[in-house]
């Protein structure tokens, strides 16, 4: 077998020269990347939505004259109305994070419920079934 006649010569790069230039491609590549999310803080929610549903008794009748009440979370800020004749209401309230609760005619809401309503929709809940109020005349 022949060898080659022509002198060939092959650099390497030293060890820690090695290191350095790969710690320079992470970093660079580390830049380059969008920053992570999790840490912005949250954008206040804009525009205005609304919110509408029919509320019901423990047997399915319409509660006309129930105060629905929406107490923003992130203020405290908040907004009641009261239902129609066929127990439906219908409000229309700036974007955000809401408790909602009902009470009226001897009935209210089990509980808070958390309610979303996004700016430019209409949140529709459908019926709401109260539950017989704890001080209601029995």
């Amino acid at each position: 077998m022949k060898r080659s006649t022509s002198p060939t010569t092959v650099r390497t790069l030293n060890a820690p020269l090695a290191s350095w230039v790969v710690l320079a491609c992470v970093l660079l590549a580390a830049c380059a990347m969008p920053a992570h999310r999790e840490n912005a803080p949250p954008k206040r929610p804009t525009g205005e939505g609304s919110i509408s549903a029919i509320v019901v008794d423990p047997q399915r009748a319409p509660v006309r004259g129930a105060t629905v009440q929406l107490t923003r979370k992130d203020g405290g800020t908040v907004f009641r109305t009261t239902t129609e004749q066929d127990g439906t209401f219908h409000m229309k309230v700036p974007a955000g994070d809401y408790s909602l609760q009902i009470a009226g005619d001897g009935v209210e809401t089990p509980s808070a419920l958390d309610v979303w309503v996004g700016g430019g929709s209409d949140f529709a809940l459908g019926y709401l079934r109260t539950i017989i109020a704890k001080d209601a005349p029995r």
